[in-house]
């Protein structure tokens, strides 16, 4: 190096015998940065406590009750950002949390393996039924994908004839699902056209579940929440309730699944309560027998069809289909003596616990899809369906491609954990305009008060009808007109403050993305951090 180059403090002449004097040399330790150890962020001095439990009325609609009360065919109403406002403040979402947190709350500490002898009991009776469906596959029975391995000694609980029978309920769905493979000729990874035709079926068939399992008796008319008589007679009661149900297994025209029907599923529970069909007394088995059913129902439509993630946030979302599970399965948890938020990196504690507790369950079920290793595949009709087999190691691919999940694994307690789901449930479902602006009011879950009447002619309550069909005019909010967009069939808004959650880019599913490989000859996903 040249001589100019040298600092100035540095530069030395050599001595007579050609060495460098040490002492000039200068103290370079001053020269560099002190290391500042890392700290963790400080806590906020006032954090957002979790949203508290609000009372949960009587049912309003009670057999005794039932010769002054108007049904009404539910009908979209949240149509612009005012109408979305009114209804954060009605007593409304009032009510939802106070049904959505109670059924949480009623499955504090409890595993599901307190009902698994009535759970077996009932799949016996099931699986000797045999005025099944002419057009279902004779390899169906009711009950089959329901193998779940419990704990063992638990003090048992029976169920009610009204739990027997939504589970009943359910396996007729799942049993439609055989009924319409999967169309392997189209070969897309943005959902399969055959599931058009299972929906069309659910919603033939919810009318008469309601009569023969749930026994609901018929009325002369319905009325909408116009006073405008409905299309179809004598359905008043089971016409509500029934396109809540139907609501809860997808959208027909996009061809996708998100935590909006997942919602439409527990109101339809909220309706059967309103009705006095179902009482508080039943709500532990509702989440623990009827919903993990329906997650069992909706994982096999999913697989089958490859439905995509409606509203999904990619790999920084929780999941790309399910919530509650979350919210449940955190309660279920709350005072575990052993096992922590950091369990979910533990793969033996998900086989073990997993069918126990929903929260361990959906991280499982989510590792075995978005990390496969290997995949099973299992006959649906004439075609195949990609089931969640393998999995890979628990600790690296929760990392890699739920990072969300991993980060909440890090939480010490699950009293946060809940607390977080509880505060995310309100921001991210009941706060979130392309989630809520699809959700169905009737008069068991009415709409507040000054938001937007319903437009004349046929609605999803209604025979025949789809809620994908509705056309709204343009919408004024104020005094400046809303943006409306096309998607699928479906004309909504977005809210202005921030991404599309219903439209955007279309992302396929990790379940679409995976049958795609299976069938071009790959085994298993490649280890990335989106789909």
């Amino acid at each position: 190096m040249a001589a100019s180059s040298i600092p100035p403090a540095t530069a030395q002449a050599p001595s007579s015998s050609g060495t460098i004097n040490a002492s000039s040399i200068p103290n370079l330790r001053d020269r560099i940065p002190k290391l500042q150890p890392r700290r963790r962020a400080a806590a906020p001095a006032n954090p957002t406590p979790a949203p508290a439990t609000p009372t949960l009325l009587p049912p309003t609609a009670t057999p005794e009750k039932l010769g002054d009360f108007q049904f009404a065919i539910p009908r979209r109403r949240i149509l612009s950002q005012n109408d979305h406002e009114i209804f954060l403040e009605s007593a409304t979402c009032t009510l939802l949390q106070a049904w959505v947190f109670g059924l949480a709350e009623s499955v504090v500490d409890t595993p599901a393996g307190v009902f698994a002898d009535a759970l077996a009991a009932a799949a016996a009776a099931r699986q000797t039924r045999t005025e099944l469906p002419e057009d279902i596959p004779g390899q169906w029975r009711p009950g089959q994908q329901q193998q779940r391995t419990y704990q063992k000694n638990l003090p048992q609980r029976p169920l009610s004839p009204v739990v027997l029978a939504l589970l009943s309920i359910l396996d007729e769905a799942e049993a439609l699902v055989y009924a319409n493979p999967p169309d392997d000729a189209g070969g897309s990874r943005f959902g399969n056209k055959r599931f058009r035709g299972f929906v069309d079926q659910v919603r033939q068939r919810a009318v008469q579940w309601h009569k023969e399992e749930l026994g609901m008796k018929e009325k002369e008319t319905a009325k909408d929440e116009g006073g405008r008589e409905g299309e179809s007679e004598g359905v008043s009661a089971i016409a509500e309730a029934a396109a809540y149900l139907a609501q809860s297994f997808g959208n027909r025209a996009r061809i996708d699944y998100g935590s909006g029907h997942e919602l439409h599923f527990v109101v339809w529970l909220l309706c059967l309560y309103q009705l006095g069909l179902v009482s508080r007394d039943d709500m532990p088995a509702l989440v623990l027998c009827v919903f993990a059913r329906y997650l069992d129902v909706m994982r096999l439509v999913q697989t089958t069809y490859y439905l995509e993630p409606a509203g999904s946030h990619g790999v920084w979302g929780l999941d790309d289909y399910q919530f509650l599970p979350f919210l449940f399965g955190a309660a279920q948890l709350l005072h575990h003596r052993y096992i922590t938020p950091r369990a979910v990196h533990q793969p033996l504690t998900l086989e073990q616990f997993g069918d126990d507790y929903l929260y361990l369950g959906q991280v499982r079920f989510v590792n075995s899809i978005k990390a496969a290793s290997t995949t099973n595949v299992v006959q649906v009709g004439e075609g195949e369906k990609l089931t969640a087999g393998g999995g890979g190691s628990g600790d690296n691919s929760l990392r890699w491609h739920s990072p969300m999940l991993d980060d909440i694994s890090a939480t010490k307690t699950w009293e946060k954990v809940e607390g977080g789901m509880r505060r995310m449930f309100v921001a991210e479902v009941l706060r979130k305009l392309p989630v809520m602006q699809h959700f169905l009011f009737g008069s068991l879950v009415p709409a507040a008060p000054g938001m937007t009447l319903p437009r004349e002619g046929k609605e999803a309550g209604e025979a025949g009808a789809d809620v994908d069909d509705e056309d709204e005019d343009a919408i004024v909010d104020g005094n400046d007109t809303v943006d409306v967009f096309q998607e699928g069939g479906v004309r909504h808004i977005h809210n202005p403050s921030g991404w599309g959650d219903c439209c955007g880019i279309r992302v396929p599913s990790s379940l679409g993305a995976a049958g795609e490989m299976r069938k071009n000859g790959r085994e298993a996903l490649r280890r990335i951090p989106f789909d």
